[in-house]
């Protein structure tokens, strides 16, 4: 049970890690364009991408790493994750929207 408790408990930080960066992308600006969504639907989405690319980082970095470096690659996956997101071209953006 020891374990369940602690997987849980450093999915949440992560998560928590992960809306910080989001929120600190969506203060600098960066999340005008994040996803092709325009207005409040695109800062919203920096905090859910910026979450999800750190619970990703952050079990990636466990199962290959090892639990030492979860977090380091959490916050890793994160940054590049709410960086580069809405700096890609591909189909996920509209051209309208």
């Amino acid at each position: 049970m020891p374990n369940l408790m602690t997987s849980l408990a450093l999915s949440v930080i992560w998560v928590a890690g992960g809306l910080l960066v989001g929120a600190l992308a969506r203060w600098a600006g960066w999340a005008g364009g994040m996803l092709g969504a325009q207005g409040g639907r695109g800062r919203t989405a920096a905090l859910i991408v910026g979450a999800c690319g750190a619970l990703a980082g952050g079990w990636g970095g466990t199962l290959l790493l090892g639990r030492f470096y979860g977090s380091p690659s959490a916050a890793w996956v994160a940054v590049v994750v709410v960086t580069m997101l809405p700096r890609l071209p591909w189909p996920l953006r509209r051209a309208g929207a």
